[in-house]
């Protein structure tokens, strides 16, 4: 049960996170690589992850940097 728990999750996310991973796929083809940039605003960037804390701000921690 708790496998197909997880297994359901996991393409839950991929699915709605397909375009941040298509986006990534093609930018590490170009010689990209994430780097931890400490904590900004995720209104900066187009393609992220990010964390949201109580008030609903967005931030991320890794940046995708060539």
């Amino acid at each position: 049960m708790l496998t197909a728990v997880t297994l359901i999750f996991a393409s839950l996310f991929a699915y709605d996170n397909a375009e941040f991973f298509a986006q990534v796929k093609k930018e590490r083809a170009e010689g990209y690589r994430f780097e931890y940039v400490g904590k900004k605003s995720a209104s900066e960037f187009t393609h992220t992850l990010p964390v949201v804390d109580e008030q609903g701000k967005k931030w991320i921690y890794w940046q995708h940097k060539k």
